[in-house]
């Protein structure tokens, strides 16, 4: 066997080069997806709260909720990326 040549151990059946067996693929897109929406609720809070403050619609309280629901979001995003580092 030279060395370009792939194992026939390593094929899938279609003859291309076989992926990991242990779904670690598709937990990486699971993990990527909830990154997205993490921190697109963290940038949509942000700029609801940038938008009713300009609509002069301000309530504190509930611009406050809005932000540390982002920030929450940006955390929880933050440690599931060093989890998985």
């Amino acid at each position: 066997m030279s060395s370009m040549e792939i194992p026939e151990k390593d094929l899938n059946e279609s003859g291309h080069p076989a992926e990991n067996d242990d779904n670690t693929s598709g937990r990486k897109k699971g993990s990527g997806i909830i990154s997205i929406i993490l921190r697109g609720v963290a940038l949509a809070m942000g700029v609801l709260v940038i938008t009713l403050s300009w609509l002069d619609k301000k309530n504190a309280d509930t611009a406050i909720l809005m932000l540390g629901i982002g920030l929450m979001c940006l955390a929880i995003d933050n440690m599931h990326r060093k989890d998985n580092a």
